[in-house]
């Protein structure tokens, strides 16, 4: 299921946008700005985020840039939500890194069409994308799956996994990130426990971001690999270990 988090900056305005996303059919969770929200959006990995934004106040611009430059977070879509209309966002929003905009009062249907909209939009530019991939350095490698486990993923995984490269990264620190899988449900973490038996006895990591709790309640792969939320969860680990 879709993941949409909200970013609000006190707590009258987080109970209202917390209502407003739950007459959405996704999963949404609210956070504020000042609670460590850069380190929840890179481990949950949303499917879109909605979040206020002032224009003349650095803290916001600031924080959208960042979103843009971490390659984990960068093709995330953006909603900006406006105290008040600004004749000049309607041109800057998409330069500033913002897939689209509202202005508050919030309207429930304004706020799903446009979501609605990122997540058509998003989806639509990852059917390019590779399904599978492999990022290799310093002694660790980092299996990125970008699509559905059923329908991508396994029917791929043996061409791209092949003996020569399972040989070569076997004495990495590994791990399956899981954050770019659109929508996984239970019957496919019975594939993924499937797909780790490529490696055999080796135990390694799974970066499991949103579907950590999917996962737990429905295998015990955590007696047979390391689960973590986020990259830099593994990466603390795998530097623990060596």
């Amino acid at each position: 299921m879709d993941l949409i988090v909200g970013i609000e900056i006190n707590k009258e305005s987080e109970e209202e946008l917390k209502k407003n996303l739950s007459n959405l059919k996704q999963k949404s969770v609210v956070i504020n700005f000042f609670d460590r929200v850069e380190e929840y959006v890179r481990s949950a990995r949303p499917s879109v985020v909605v979040m206020a934004y002032e224009p003349n106040e650095k803290p916001f611009t600031n924080y959208i840039r960042k979103l843009k430059q971490d390659q984990s977070t960068r093709d995330i879509p953006v909603i900006a939500m406006l105290s008040k209309k600004d004749p000049n966002f309607p041109i800057t929003y998409k330069r500033l890194g913002f897939t689209d905009f509202l202005v508050k009062p919030i309207q429930v249907k304004e706020l799903e069409s446009k979501i609605n909209e990122a997540l058509h939009q998003n989806k639509s530019q990852k059917v390019s994308s590779k399904h599978i991939e492999v990022q290799r350095s310093f002694n660790r490698t980092a299996i990125v799956f970008n699509s559905s486990l059923a329908r991508y993923v396994l029917p791929e995984i043996k061409n791209v996994l092949t003996a020569p490269v399972l040989k070569a990264i076997s004495g990495d620190k590994i791990c399956v990130d899981l954050r770019n899988v659109p929508n996984m449900v239970p019957e496919e973490v019975v594939i993924l426990e499937r797909l780790l038996q490529l490696f055999g006895a080796k135990r390694i990591g799974i970066v499991a971001g949103k579907y950590m709790g999917l996962i737990i309640s429905n295998s015990n792969l955590q007696e047979k690999a390391d689960l973590f939320m986020s990259m830099e969860e593994f990466d603390e680990f795998a530097k623990k270990k060596e």
